[in-house]
């Protein structure tokens, strides 16, 4: 794994424990990124809520405060949609910000 930015991580990455949760969800977040695309392709808005309050959650925990933020706005755009007539185009901003977010970390994976 590349060397960790400091000022990218709340949590601290000199800290052995610290360092293992963000390698942890370092690890998953391709696969979230490609689960969120999977629930756009499908339109499969349930699921996507789903992710996001998940994203939501765990995000802030392994110190991801920036992930946790977008995903909450995109769970709420959810939310306030009336989910049998929801379209992408309702929440494109808000996806496009997280899964930005989430990209943005992607650089610290060994490719």
């Amino acid at each position: 794994m590349p060397k960790l930015d400091q000022s990218h991580f709340s949590l601290d990455v000199n800290n052995a424990d610290d360092l293992e949760l963000i390698e942890m969800f370092l690890g998953e977040l391709p696969n979230r990124i490609d689960s969120l695309h999977e629930s756009v392709k499908t339109n499969d808005f349930s699921q996507l809520n789903r992710l996001a309050h998940q994203l939501k959650g765990a995000a802030p925990s392994f110190g991801f405060d920036p992930i946790g933020s977008a995903a909450a706005d995109l769970e709420e755009r959810i939310k306030t949609s009336n989910i049998e007539m929801l379209q992408m185009d309702h929440i494109r901003t808000e996806f496009d910000a997280l899964v930005s977010e989430c990209s943005a970390y992607l650089k610290y994976i060994d490719s």
